[in-house]
């Protein structure tokens, strides 16, 4: 049982008893005291050291944050972290945007107290009207006008499988063996801190004389100690539980030995884990509450090279290295060795066949058969990049792609490393490849002929589409393909690609009125530690392209990606966002400073920024190939208008067919162009 109470706020109940003998029971958070208080000052909060939220308001902090969780997720989802990303972005924003929340840092918090109130919400539909009758209404659809008749029934059948009936069980056993129940209340550790610090309910144990008064207020132990009495009606406290009277007596002892130097606590292996002998879970830590973490409270550990505390100079650290990459030689040479003798006797085979016909110019082919190498000259090669996922979009290099290896700038001379050291298996499935079109099915087969060790396929930055030199190549790791084909979370190399390719259909069509920009050099992470970079990157492009009409900017912030579309003379900015919320685009004001820096006929009063109709997608992870389809159809569609109000009519999502006709032109450009 974790320290913080699972019972929720009292409520006010929206439906009033039919008579004065009727048990009214819980009724439905509305929050209405809540909105009085917003429409004549501002709601604030604040979070203590341990993410804990303290402050008047902290208790209708997380009422409104149950209220709002429970509305808008589904009830028949199994788990929290099978809710979409989407929908916790948005109540994240709600929760942001209702209690003034400055920025992003208290993300983790808000969405971990609407994980435990979605808990504690489904926990009460069962106790309340699936195993007991509730006093007043058959069904919560009676009360709660979010619910669903097919919902429910759903939500009831769930919970009579056996599946759950024995995991209940476990649950109920799990419960009975709390041998300390605590009396915090609904406000759990935080509010009732306040309280302590007014009045100390150990104050009055004559065995806590001895222990020092920072370990009295600062040591969890304590605080668990509190959660654990109970104010008699002469306002003194006691300690209803014998067992509770026995830890706390351990608790003084231990506190004891520290004083001795008998007993030294580290991080969260201190005093309160060593008397209950019991390890804290990691989504609470007890004595501090529910919404808490080990790593929250405790800090990170130390990370440590030696466990024996050794320290190596800087000649043995050079001499393990050496003997390492010797070592790997040696390995290399050994895997290596079968196949280099077969090769050489397929190939001396060859020359002794072909020696006598005019392929060759005479002795040309002894020349060819001792130049054959041997594994001595094979050299190590150094890694290749690693793959930057579209959450590390944001560090693409700038400051580190100038240190990635180079293999081949040609794109073409991929193919002269097929090798038949390995046989690479598809990056996909049968299951997934007979839903495949033609062009991704080829791409995966031509996939399977690249060596194993080939993670990735290097192209050239073409400068006259990018127009930066911060970078010289693009890497499109074999995992980004896979993520594209099937329908993952797209990486930055992905929706390069696919710019190379808007770009040639541009020349296909004579579109001459849309630009591009790279998406690694606009990124938030980017506008965060170089804006200067950023800001002399979009007027360089400004002036580039100050001919076009649109310029289409893929942006990234946060795990999601979006499409801005630039109006360079009238300085308007639209924003197609395929999950529209109220996001704060961290790049506009440097793209604001942009546009008042580029040379203009007249002067620069205000930039517009408009957020655009056009289709969302459905789920989480569409976000790259929605941002791929804007671009396309603007190239293919928009490119003559002069505004994009209304070009995009709805926001249906594209169907299945749009989204697999991106792909399909991303892999048949791919295939022509880069392999």
């Amino acid at each position: 049982m974790t320290d913080q109470s699972t019972s929720t706020p009292s409520d006010t109940p929206t439906l009033e008893p039919t008579s004065a003998s009727t048990n009214k029971g819980r009724g439905p958070t509305t929050c209405r005291s809540l909105k009085k208080k917003k429409a004549t000052e501002q709601l604030s909060v604040h979070f203590d050291q341990y993410g804990r939220v303290i402050g008047p308001y902290a208790t209708k902090f997380v009422s409104y944050i149950g209220s709002l969780v429970r509305s808008q997720v589904d009830i028949n989802i199994k788990k929290w972290r099978d809710v979409d990303a989407g929908l916790k972005n948005i109540i994240w924003e709600d929760v942001k945007k209702e209690f003034d929340l400055q920025d992003d840092s208290r993300k983790s918090n808000v969405l971990k107290i609407a994980s435990l109130r979605w808990k504690q919400f489904k926990s009460r539909l069962i106790r309340e009207y699936v195993n007991n009758k509730h006093p007043k209404y058959k069904s919560p659809i009676e009360l709660y006008d979010f619910l669903g008749e097919d919902q429910w029934t759903r939500f009831v059948a769930g919970r009579q499988t056996e599946e759950f009936k024995e995991k209940s069980k476990k649950a109920r056993e799990m419960q009975a063996l709390n041998k300390h129940p605590h009396f915090l209340g609904s406000g759990g550790y935080a509010k009732k801190r306040q309280e302590w610090m007014q009045s100390d309910p150990l104050s009055s144990q004559s065995s806590c004389a001895s222990v020092s008064s920072s370990l009295m207020s600062d040591d969890r132990s304590f605080d668990w100690i509190r959660a654990r009495t109970k104010k008699a009606d002469d306002g003194s406290y006691f300690m209803p539980n014998e067992k509770t009277q026995e830890v706390f007596h351990k608790i003084v002892e231990k506190c004891e030995e520290i004083n001795q130097g008998t007993f030294e606590p580290k991080r969260h292996h201190d005093i309160l884990s060593t008397v209950l002998g019991k390890e804290d879970h990691p989504g609470s830590v007890r004595g501090i509450g529910s919404y808490s973490t080990i790593q929250g409270v405790f800090g990170r550990p130390d990370r440590k090279m030696s466990t024996s505390g050794e320290v190596f100079t800087v000649d043995v650290v050079k001499e393990m290295m050496n003997k390492c990459r010797q070592d790997m030689v040696t390995e290399m040479e050994a895997k290596m060795q079968p196949k280099i003798d077969s090769f050489n006797q397929q190939l001396q085979f060859l020359l002794k066949n072909i020696s006598a016909t005019h392929l060759f110019p005479h002795g040309v082919s002894d020349e060819i058969a001792q130049s054959v190498y041997t594994p001595c000259d094979l050299p190590l090669c150094d890694p290749p990049p690693t793959r930057s996922s579209c959450y590390s979009v944001d560090t693409y290099p700038v400051t580190t792609i100038k240190s990635l290896p180079k293999q081949n700038k040609n794109p073409r001379d991929q193919s002269g490393e097929l090798s038949g050291t390995g046989i690479r298996p598809p990056i996909v499935g049968d299951d997934v490849l007979q839903h495949l079109g033609d062009s991704c099915k080829y791409l995966v087969m031509l996939l399977t002929l690249f060596p194993l060790h080939k993670d990735f396929i290097e192209l050239d930055i073409d400068q006259a589409i990018f127009h930066h030199t911060n970078t010289t190549s693009i890497f499109v790791m074999m995992d980004d393909i896979k993520d594209l084909i099937t329908m993952h979370w797209l990486n930055v190399s992905i929706i390069q690609v696919f710019i190379l390719f808007l770009n040639r259909l541009c020349n296909q069509l004579q579109v001459t009125s849309i630009g591009f920009v790279c998406p690694t050099q606009i990124s938030k992470d980017m506008v965060v530690q170089h804006p200067t970079a950023v800001t002399s990157y979009f007027v360089h492009l400004m002036k580039q392209h100050n001919n076009k009409q649109f310029i289409l900017a893929p942006y990234h912030q946060e795990s999601h990606w979006l499409l801005l579309v630039i109006c360079i003379h009238s300085k308007m900015v639209y924003v197609l966002d395929p999950l529209p919320c109220d996001r704060y685009i961290e790049i506009k004001v440097i793209l604001n400073v942009a546009f008042r820096s580029v040379p203009s006929n007249g002067r620069v009063r205000s930039i517009n920024w408009k957020q655009c109709k056009c289709p969302i997608q459905p789920r989480s992870v569409e976000c790259g190939y929605y941002v791929m389809r804007y671009m396309f159809d603007i190239v293919t569609k928009y490119s003559s208008i002069d505004c994009l109000d209304e070009a995009f009519q709805s926001n249906n999502p594209y169907s299945i067919n749009e989204v697999n006709e991106i792909q399909e032109l991303w892999a048949k450009y791919f295939v022509k162009e880069c392999i």
